[in-house]
């Protein structure tokens, strides 16, 4: 009960809002569903981060085939309104456990910022390439966050998919998308 309450705070205090966070909770959860019917054998190295209907998929696969397989059962996620495919495709054995430590790297330093409001971000790292998603008040928080991320040791590159509050393409996406589309 009490991990129910402390969730629905942290879903309200997020930048978009407890029915927001809600929502891309269950996007995630049926994405998740779905790659472990079709994909289980991917799906341990396959993540995906939802802010209000972006999903940004991260991981590695072996194959361009593979890869698109990933992406169109994303398309199939009822709420999806953009995907973001950074699935890397290489034979090479990933280095997870620096991977993890950078990201919680990461995570710990945007979380002792005062500056930035940390919940309205997300992370994952993949070979060294922290890529970010999420909603920043302004260009000075999205600044700070990559500055923390590019001064992380074994980070070899930055991919931004954070957008402002106020980005045009925000309202775009919390717009209602027609079935017929």
């Amino acid at each position: 009960m009490i991990g129910l309450g402390a969730a629905a705070t942290t879903a309200i205090q997020q930048e978009r809002g407890f029915t927001g966070t809600a929502n891309d909770l269950g996007i995630k959860t049926n994405i998740t569903a779905l790659f472990l019917k079709k994909h289980k054998n991917l799906f341990p190295d396959i993540t995906t981060d939802v802010f209000e209907g972006r999903v940004m998929i991260t991981g590695s696969v072996s194959s361009e085939m593979e890869r698109n397989m990933i992406e169109n059962t994303v398309k199939k996620s009822v709420g999806v309104r953009l995907i973001l495919n950074e699935l890397q495709v290489t034979k090479l054995k990933r280095n997870i456990l620096q991977d993890k430590i950078i990201n919680f790297t990461l995570i710990n330093k945007l979380v002792r910022d005062s500056s930035i409001f940390a919940i309205n971000f997300s992370s994952s790292t993949v070979n060294g390439i922290v890529y970010l998603i999420g909603i920043a008040q302004n260009r000075s928080e999205i600044d700070r966050v990559i500055g923390h991320a590019r001064n992380i040791k074994f980070v070899r590159q930055i991919v931004n998919h954070i957008i402002l509050k106020t980005d045009p393409i925000r309202r775009k996406i919390l717009l209602p998308v027609s079935q017929n589309e």
